[in-house]
């Protein structure tokens, strides 16, 4: 499983994996945001572009996708997708194909479709509709589904299990809690594509750091269009929690949490961990 950390406009230089994922709204606001994920892609590493319904409350068309995907050639787009609801979910990703289809495009980039349901049984019949659908790439298993279901490993369990068409997944953000990442055993790791999050930088902000146990998100909502004040300790708290995740998702099946590899924590990882919590935005 791949990780994209999620960076606010005014720390891109943080989105240093080779998966990331690039917001369309974003994109097309911000020419310094479109050509750090042109040079990404121009480099060879996977760039995913989103709808930003999470950000916006709705997906953005699919002309506005388009039109960010002409200006950083992704390596994938989100079809449309409507929160929690299955059958505008499916009319909306049908409706997008054979837009697609009947259009001249010269770009040659793959599709992610994302399953949606207000319950269990909604879930599955949008993940199995999905999984039909020939066009479709890959399917994303979004971050409410840890709300709806209590946990999203239900629903990775469901989809590794009804996988019939083999697509690839991708698990869209974290809802509460970096804690999600250990749920998922070795080998569901290496049949997981990626997982995108802001957790990491949404943390450092309000001085949480993962090597402390302090795993859940801040309460508030993180906007990555505000410059927050982050100092040199900020900063590197935000690289540490990158590390924790990072290795987290490197770990052998034998493992549990980072703490057992008995890695030492660097010289910077000790003075974030001596500081004293700050209260921040």
């Amino acid at each position: 499983m791949k990780i994209a950390f999620i960076p606010t406009i005014h720390t891109l230089e943080t989105d240093n994996t080779d998966y990331h994922l690039a917001l369309t709204h974003l994109v097309l606001k911000y020419p310094e945001y479109a050509e750090f994920y042109k040079k990404k892609r121009e480099q060879g590493d996977f760039v995913i572009l989103d709808n930003s319904l999470i950000e916006l409350g709705e997906a953005v068309s699919l002309h506005k996708v388009l039109e960010a995907a002409r200006m950083i050639n992704p390596s994938e787009i989100v079809l449309p997708d409507v929160f929690k609801d299955c059958e505008k979910t499916l009319i909306a990703v049908e409706s997008a194909i054979e837009e697609l289809g009947n259009m001249n495009i010269d770009q040659d980039f793959q599709l992610q479709a994302v399953a949606h349901g207000r319950n269990k049984t909604e879930w599955k019949k949008c993940w199995d509709e999905l999984n039909k659908i020939p066009y479709i790439d890959c399917i994303a298993i979004p971050k409410v589904t840890s709300d709806i279901f209590g946990s999203r490993k239900w629903a990775v369990d469901y989809a590794l299990s009804r996988n019939i068409a083999d697509k690839q997944i991708h698990l869209l953000g974290i809802w509460s809690t970096a804690r999600e990442l250990r749920m998922y055993s070795a080998e569901q790791r290496k049949l997981i594509r990626g997982i995108d999050t802001s957790i990491a930088i949404h943390c450092a902000a309000d001085f949480r750091s993962f090597y402390r146990g302090e795993l859940a998100k801040p309460e508030w909502k993180i906007d990555l269009e505000y410059e927050y004040e982050m100092n040199d300790l900020d900063m590197k708290t935000l690289r540490s929690n990158q590390i924790w995740m990072t290795e987290l998702l490197a770990l052998d099946e034998n493992y549990i949490t980072v703490e057992k590899m008995g890695r030492k924590f660097s010289l910077d990882e000790h003075a974030v961990v001596r500081m004293t919590r700050v209260k921040r935005k």
